[in-house]
């Protein structure tokens, strides 16, 4: 674990440095959850130790602070994760993020187009409108998500937690120690990216994958949606449409070594 100063915001933003090699992913998880329960079987599995693994915690997640002058924009963690790779004076990597982390990563790649190699998202905000998720989340107002109901989610979660729910118990590990105002700007964010914002996607020519869980696939009478666009679409602009089979939007739980299987495909 290491941490950076951010002078502007007066906080530490925590990360993991794994490995030695020159060839390196990072690893941005999803809406304010800390990094390494989503990411560590992922960067301990054989496919991916030969490779120098960054796993950020966003400010408001994890071990990293939770400053107060922090606006939580997608744009905003973007350039907070720069100043990391900055600092570690990487000037090559590959992404991965996952739903929020895809987001953040297209940021990212736009800010430093020199940086990113690769880009591959799993169920990523592309389009303005959000997830079934943070459309629940941004429901209710800031004050009342932070009071109420946040606090009595999180109980929800640990009660079906006890009763062995995978979903839950995963979801509970990840958020139960978050800020919830983090949780709630991000998600507003998200709901409220700009109109254009797919076409920062669209537009980079380095090789892009995205990720969907088999169950969210849009085809048939599933239509698409702000983090399952048309593969038609994605297709057009040189995108790879890649599939976990039997998983959702939770593929490290329902299908982790489908998913394993994907990233060594899209990123190896």
């Amino acid at each position: 674990m290491k941490s950076l100063y951010i002078e502007e915001y007066d906080s530490l933003v925590s990360y993991y440095d794994l490995g030695e090699s020159e060839d390196i992913i990072l690893y941005l998880p999803g809406l304010n959850s800390p990094a390494m329960p989503l990411f560590a079987e992922i960067v301990t599995h054989p496919l991916f130790t030969g490779y120098r693994s960054i796993l950020v915690d966003y400010f408001g997640c994890g071990m990293s602070d939770s400053p107060t002058g922090f606006d939580h924009d997608m744009e905003s963690h973007a350039n907070v994760v720069m100043q990391i790779l900055n600092h570690e004076q990487i000037s090559s990597c590959k992404i991965f993020g996952h739903s929020m982390g895809g987001t953040v990563g297209i940021y990212l790649a736009n800010i430093r187009s020199d940086l990113v190699t690769k880009l591959a998202i799993a169920e990523s905000n592309l389009y303005p409108g959000g997830g079934d998720g943070t459309k629940w989340v941004t429901s209710f107002s800031e004050q009342d998500w932070i009071n109420i109901e946040f606090p009595n989610y999180i109980k929800n979660l640990r009660n079906q937690a006890k009763k062995g729910n995978p979903i839950s118990t995963s979801i509970l590990a990840l958020w139960k120690d978050a800020d919830p105002r983090g949780i709630y700007r991000s998600a507003v964010s998200l709901v409220t990216l700009p109109e254009t914002f797919h076409q920062k996607f669209y537009n980079l020519t380095i090789p892009r994958f995205f990720l969907f869980g088999e169950q969210n696939f849009p085809q048939g009478t599933k239509k698409p949606t702000p983090d399952t666009p048309d593969s038609e679409e994605l297709l057009r602009y040189g995108v790879e449409p890649v599939i976990v089979a039997n998983s959702g939007h939770f593929m490290f739980i329902d299908n982790l070594q489908g998913l394993i299987g994907a990233l060594q495909k899209c990123l190896g």
